[in-house]
């Protein structure tokens, strides 16, 4: 079973996943399947600006176990910043657009990432003006 959420639609995908029986699974795949429905929970969950449950259900995913159980979860980690900043969290999600940045899983990402990166250390030095916000100002606007 593959799902590709680049072509389809998160909902659709998010349905057929939630009818497949767990039970004639094995513990790698039933667990590949809990990560991928909370993946495209979390997708939808950003479609529809609900930044709080997004955030938790990519942390949910980003921090499990084995969180990449066959999954390229560089774009979830994007959407993953995108969410966290939207609820506030600032400093943690441009950690997470580095990570994004050493990375990105497609150009069109990365300047996205380098972008709201940028965006992020701009607030931070109007709402602190330390060396320390100066200088990731200026590390990510090298990024760009």
């Amino acid at each position: 079973m593959e799902l590709d959420l680049r072509r389809g639609d998160p909902e659709r995908a998010a349905q057929t996943a939630s009818r497949i029986p767990t039970e004639s699974l094995s513990e790698k795949d039933g667990e590949q399947l809990r990560l991928l429905r909370s993946l495209l929970a979390a997708e939808q969950a950003i479609a529809g600006e609900r930044y709080v449950e997004a955030r938790d259900l990519y942390a949910s995913v980003l921090n499990a176990p084995e969180p990449d159980a066959g999954l390229d979860l560089r774009g979830a980690r994007y959407s993953y910043a995108v969410a966290l900043q939207q609820t506030g969290a600032s400093e943690e999600a441009a950690q997470q657009l580095d990570r994004v940045l050493s990375d990105p899983p497609s150009q069109e990402i990365a300047r996205a990432a380098a972008s709201l990166r940028y965006a992020i250390a701009e607030r931070l030095v109007e709402q602190e003006e330390t060396a320390a916000h100066r200088a990731l100002a200026a590390a990510a606007a090298r990024q760009l």
